[in-house]
């Protein structure tokens, strides 16, 4: 056996343990709600050595950055990964499991040169066999959103983003702050987005002010996965669910922090905060170490709020999955307490200037005179649908309508001949369509149900250079929204679903395509569920060196590309709209591994972290949107919108396919 299989078997040693196997083999309801009611005694647990850990809790994750500091400095000076894993063995007999698996996950997705593979929790779950087809579904409060909350890589996800940024001693991230409020508002947004596909209201916030800690949160199960990845070595379950009703007002165990929590409550001033950066730091907690004042951390006691169980006290090894950021997705009360969370981030957007939506920057004269621009002159354009219809210029097309044809060819082949051919030419019917769609199938290591494609498709954008002089560089963002939303004027529904750059030569007319496994807000490049690529498909593929990378993990699944729909189809806009080139998008590879989107840039030779594009996150729905007069005039996203040439709208369906087994 050579060395580097050595490292990491015993790097799945820390992550596949006995106790998950046996938990597999057999598993059963883990303490209902009417078995955890409110104050009663909870279930006796054989005496060992674990304890428990919260991501959320200063003090577990101030040891969480004393263990990778203590692994940096091992690997700074010997850069040896068996030294860095023999020590996490030992630190994992004197600190627990859990606390030391979340130091190795910061460690590996922080340092430069560290390539083994740090375990999934679908790889956790699958090494101690999957959940069992005969396991009974503990109940929920809302079932038909169980696919979507139950999803093992969603919280995958989740726990990735909170490890490359985790709370604490983050003062080398600039942009900790506002990912952390992008990248969950997103998942806000694909959230109600679903539950509006199903007929269910959008997501209501849970305490909106202190007094909402009064209501009565429902009880939920907890998953079979979790229930199996996250037991003690003993094989006590860790997390166990909320006793019914549950009011964390009443709790006696919960004094002192609801005191914290009211505090923060009444020092929350929007005013104070000069920045999406500022603010997103403080209401997470995610402070500078040390640190004087000391955060709001209104986020992180929230989340210890709604994980308490009421019976910490009578068995401290057991608690809520809200205290885990690998498991609280998966809990309904999640969603509400980001609402929350994110009500506070859009009050503080609508104080800000408003948006208007030019390709140039406005304060960017230079760039404008070494073009030979001017202010009004927008240089890469795109045509307008009539009465604020769909552009003739923007097509999505499902790989399969290709018909084996190369997608780069295909769209200089189909849509770059002919180029005042009218929209309805009867050629372009069967792309003018638009309709995607998604299946429900059932997940064989879960036995949960999973959303996935139910195809790749390609993005084609014919655009215009009117510049006689100089080639242009363009970004091109993509966004895709449910048309009531949109008829609302809700930019809080706005989903980014790509980000890209592309040069057009002077004079010159190009169709611009982009695949839909290229995404920015997803994980590792490729074009299915198991992170494999078809051999048709491999030389567009990120660098397969970077498959062991902690990095390509941080994002969404590739499959969670897009919302459910409807079975009869679920009317969306696609929006593209295009900014300068030249300075908006910083170093940045078209494929590269890892959600730049939702995670940034890794540094190739640093610890420090970047992001890509010069613009905010979410430009421009991270702002109300403003005409170009002087002052601007607030106007709702259509009709911005549909008068802005460089923005093609297209209108498209998804439906949804049921294929559970």
């Amino acid at each position: 056996m050579n060395e580097r299989t050595t490292v990491q078997r015993s790097i799945d040693a820390l992550f596949f343990r006995p106790a998950q196997a046996a938990a597999a083999r057999g598993l059963h309801p883990l303490g209902t709600a009417a078995a955890l009611k409110a104050g009663a005694p909870a279930p006796a647990a054989p005496a060992a050595p674990a304890r428990l850990f919260s991501s959320f809790d200063n003090d577990d994750m101030d040891e969480v950055h004393d263990l990778v500091a203590e692994f940096n400095k091992i690997w700074d000076v010997d850069n040896d990964p068996g030294s860095v894993i023999a020590r996490a063995a030992e630190q994992a007999l004197v600190r627990g499991t859990l606390v030391v698996q979340h130091a190795l996950r910061v460690f590996a997705a922080s340092v430069t040169g560290f390539d083994y593979k740090i375990p999934t929790l679908r790889e956790q779950l699958r090494a101690a066999g999957g959940v069992p087809a005969a396991a009974p579904r503990p109940p929920t409060p809302e079932p038909p959103m169980d696919y979507f909350r139950n999803d093992i890589d969603l919280s995958d996800h989740h726990e990735h983003w909170h490890t490359v940024y985790p709370a604490q001693r983050d003062a080398d991230s600039p942009i900790h702050g506002q990912l952390f409020l992008y990248m969950h508002e997103q998942m806000l947004a694909r959230y109600d987005t679903d539950r509006r596909a199903l007929g269910l209201d959008v997501v209501d916030p849970y305490a909106s002010t202190f007094d909402g800690y009064s209501r009565a949160v429902p009880s939920t199960g907890v998953p079979r996965w979790v229930q199996i990845v996250y037991r003690h070595d003993d094989g006590t379950p860790v997390y166990v669910p909320r006793p019914e009703p549950y009011v964390p007002a009443q709790i006696p165990g919960l004094s002192r922090v609801l005191d914290l929590q009211k505090a923060s409550f009444a020092g929350f001033r929007l005013e104070s905060y000069p920045s999406a950066e500022s603010l997103g730091r403080d209401i997470e907690g995610a402070r500078y170490y040390p640190t004087d004042p000391p955060p709001n951390n209104m986020h992180n006691m929230g989340h210890g709020l709604l994980a308490f169980t009421g019976h910490e006290q009578q068995n401290p090894r057991q608690t809520g999955v809200m205290s885990n950021t690998a498991t609280a997705v998966t809990d309904p009360v999640f969603f509400r307490w980001h609402r929350r969370i994110d009500d506070a981030s859009f009050a503080w957007q609508e104080r800000q200037s408003p948006n208007e939506l030019t390709q140039l920057d406005p304060d960017n004269e230079p760039a404008r005179v070494a073009l030979g621009l001017s202010a009004d002159n927008r240089y890469v354009s795109v045509r307008r649908g009539s009465n604020g219809g769909d552009s003739p210029d923007l097509f999505v097309v499902p790989l399969d309508a290709l018909g084996g044809a190369n997608w780069k060819e295909f769209g200089t082949a189909t849509f770059g001949k002919d180029w005042d051919r009218a929209p309805d030419d009867p050629s372009f019917a069967k792309y003018r369509i638009g309709g995607l769609g998604t299946n429900l199938v059932t997940d064989p290591d879960t036995r949960e149900e999973k959303l996935q494609l139910a195809d790749h498709f390609v993005y084609y954008v014919r655009v215009e250079n009117t510049n006689p002089k100089h080639a242009l560089k363009v970004v091109f963002r993509v966004f895709l929204v449910a048309e009531e939303f949109y008829a609302g004027d809700d930019r809080r529904h706005v989903i980014e679903m790509d980000k890209f750059s592309a040069k057009v030569d002077a004079a010159a007319k190009a169709v611009i395509a982009r695949p839909s496994w290229f995404s920015t807000v997803i994980r590792r490049k490729t074009v299915s569920d198991e992170h494999t690529i078809p051999d048709t498909l491999a030389e567009e593929a990120a660098d397969p060196n970077e498959g062991l990378n902690a990095w390509c993990d941080c994002g969404l699944p590739y499959r969670l590309l897009l919302p459910r729909g409807k079975p009869d189809g679920m009317p969306f806009k696609l929006i593209v709209v295009m900014t300068d080139g030249e300075d908006d998008l910083i170093n940045y590879d078209e494929v590269e591994c890892g959600s730049v989107s939702y995670c940034g840039r890794k540094a190739k030779q640093s610890r420090n972290f970047a992001y890509n594009d010069a613009r905010q996150m979410g430009y421009p729905f991270d702002r109300r949107l403003a005409d170009e007069n002087t002052p601007p005039k607030p106007m709702s996203m259509r009709e911005i919108l549909g008068r802005a040439e460089n923005v093609a709208i297209r209108s498209v369906t998804i439906a949804n396919t049921v294929k559970l087994t």
